[in-house]
């Protein structure tokens, strides 16, 4: 079953499992009459159930959001806080009924009003992209950063090789309960180098779901917000990214070419994660005109876009698959749980093609032209040589 939700801002993702063998991203964009919510998550853990956790927390986070909508109203960081707690532990508990051990990060974009706050765990990554800045929302959670290290040796862990335990080299998460619950059991092999911790007992959680939770206000020159997977920031930096996210609006791009043009990137840069890039526009089209040029005005033709979000039901027995949720049918029995897709009117497209073929460089021959000439050359060639043989054989 295809639900349309309607959105105030046009906003799209792009996910691909890229040179990996499963697809443990997840995403979500949810509206509210108050808020609008744009959401990665980034699944790990066992191939076939690595998106396990990943899978409930969008499932889950839109039914909380609704439980705490009054305390959402009068203090933002603590409910979120307090949400993001409770689905971990929610999480945890999905994952002991199951016996399997997954986990996920989360980071979570929420716009209301003027605001955008964002929760992070874990090293997915959010930025606001201006007309000439580029600002980060959130902070990856590593296991080798000063705080993160201080912390996980406080609480008897050690870090090995940027990975906590020689294990995962993320300190925040969602779920992984092996990190969590077992304080005195050390399940994981002891390298070459490691301290000895097998009769260490665990004065905390190793692996925590706290989350930093900021806020910021949208100023006039931003363009859109990016939430991405770290398939996309290990190979791109938020320069990067934000230089891709200017060029495509330039060029009269949709959110959801935009998203592809950075997954691609990534891949282009040899990413071999899945990955996960969503695309949400700060402005209206108005307004974005007025900061990246008449350009964009006469390309930007998104009012026949439609927001389509897949449920769960209808996607569930494919969501261990391989598969690219481009919308292309080359995967249907693949889309992750709510899905997003972008159905563009044909005709928009086809204007815009016709459009940039009128301006095109007159003094520049097109490919068919030079292919064609390509060809009436060596014909030339060709003849003038046979002509000469057949001169010198009369001679």
């Amino acid at each position: 079953m295809t639900k349309h939700i309607s959105s105030p801002f046009p906003a799209a993702v792009h996910s691909t499992p890229g040179r990996a063998s499963y697809q443990h991203d997840r995403h979500l964009i949810h509206h509210t009459p108050n808020l609008s919510l744009f959401l990665v998550a980034d699944g790990h853990g066992e191939a076939p159930t690595g998106h396990t956790v990943a899978n409930h927390i969008v499932q889950t986070f839109p039914a909380l959001l609704h439980t705490h909508a009054t305390h959402l109203a009068n203090d933002v960081r603590a409910t979120l806080r307090k949400l993001i707690l409770s689905l971990d532990a929610s999480a945890i508990a999905a994952t002991n009924a199951a016996r399997l051990y997954a986990g996920s990060t989360l980071c979570a974009v929420l716009r209301m009003g003027p605001l955008l706050y964002c929760a992070n765990v874990g090293d997915s990554r959010a930025v606001v992209v201006s007309a000439t800045r580029v600002r980060p929302l959130s902070q990856d959670h590593h296991c080798d950063a000063p705080a993160e290290r201080a912390r996980i040796e406080s609480a008897g862990g050690y870090v090995l090789g940027g990975m906590l335990n020689g294990y995962i080299s993320m300190s925040r998460s969602i779920g992984d309960d092996d990190l969590k619950a077992h304080r005195n059991i050390t399940p994981f092999p002891q390298p070459p180098g490691a301290p000895n911790t097998a009769k260490r007992q665990y004065a905390q959680h190793l692996l925590t779901a706290e989350p930093d939770v900021t806020c910021t206000s949208v100023e006039a020159d931003d363009l859109v917000s990016v939430v991405a997977s770290d398939g996309v920031w290990t190979k791109l930096s938020n320069q990067s990214v934000a230089k891709l996210v200017r060029t495509g609006l330039s060029r009269g791009k949709s959110a959801h070419e935009i998203a592809q043009m950075i997954v691609k990137k990534a891949m282009s840069k040899g990413s071999r994660d899945n990955i996960t890039a969503m695309v949400a526009f700060l402005w209206d089209d108005d307004h974005l005109t007025s900061c990246v040029g008449p350009r964009f005005a006469r390309f930007s033709k998104r009012s026949n876009v439609q927001v389509q979000v897949k449920s769960v039901d209808s996607v569930e027995s494919g969501l261990d698959s391989r598969g690219s949720e481009d919308g292309d049918g080359t995967s249907s029995d693949a889309v992750e749980a709510c899905a997003t897709e972008f159905t563009l009117n044909r005709e928009t497209k086809t204007t815009e093609r016709v459009d940039r073929v009128r301006e095109a460089p007159q003094g520049r021959p097109r490919p068919r032209q030079r292919l064609v000439r390509s060809k009436m050359a060596r014909w030339k060639s060709s003849s003038d040589a046979w002509r000469m043989r057949s001169l010198s054989t009369a001679n």
